[in-house]
């Protein structure tokens, strides 16, 4: 183990791409601390991975606590991010946002049920294994502009624009607590996630536009 120890906090992602620059492996975990891996798992999240020349990274089943009954959702698609603050405005109980939870809903359950790996537009950086050589086409690791959060999605949409999948692997199960951080730092927690959105917003502009002007080529290519 080799420990790094900066002169001041600066950020997460900075941080992460500290110990990606030492490193020369083929592959790269990246685990949370309130997360750990069950018997197996790292070994299947490999084989996985490297099962295919297309795969940018791989996540196991994932569990919110130690009696595994509570499995961790899949996270939103990119393109919902975009109208994030629009949806939070209108209520849970609104139509628009109990069509979403429905479909998101029938989505995950195909995942928990799913013995083979399982293709998701976004994962989570809280657990994940990704492939080095795919890290580098999409330009690394993480963006330090994202002090914390949203570095993640940014990576992951790095990926899938350059064509690699990302997988959710079901033989492979971890346990990440659910909902960690501090109650005193919420507030702060929260000026972090809106200020990561907005930079990912201009960075990235509008998704949706991108992947339905991608989604017509691929149609149109053949026709």
């Amino acid at each position: 183990v080799t420990l790094r120890v900066n002169d001041r906090n600066r950020g997460f992602g900075f941080a992460c791409n500290q110990a990606f620059q030492e490193f020369e492996g083929d592959a790269i975990l990246l685990m949370n601390p309130d997360a750990r891996l069950l018997p197996n798992c790292l070994m299947r999240l490999q084989k996985t991975l490297f099962a295919g020349s297309d795969v940018g990274a791989v996540s196991p089943q994932v569990f919110w606590d130690d009696d595994r009954e509570f499995y961790l959702p899949l996270p939103y698609p990119m393109s919902l991010y975009e109208f994030r603050s629009l949806l939070s405005s209108r209520g849970s109980r609104s139509w628009v946002n109990r069509f979403i939870g429905f479909w998101w809903r029938k989505k995950s359950i195909k995942l928990w049920q799913s013995e083979k790996p399982f293709k998701v537009g976004n994962l989570s950086g809280g657990l994940v294994l990704l492939d080095r050589m795919a890290l580098l086409k999409a330009g690394g690791l993480f963006d330090p502009g994202f002090f914390l959060y949203f570095e993640d999605t940014d990576l992951f949409l790095r990926l899938t624009d350059k064509g690699y999948r990302l997988l959710i692997e079901p033989k492979a199960a971890a346990i990440h607590h659910y909902d960690q951080c501090g109650r005193r730092e919420l507030l702060e927690k929260r000026r972090f996630m809106a200020e990561s959105h907005d930079i990912f917003l201009k960075k990235h502009g509008k998704v949706w536009k991108r992947r339905t002007k991608k989604a017509l080529e691929r149609f149109l290519r053949p026709a």
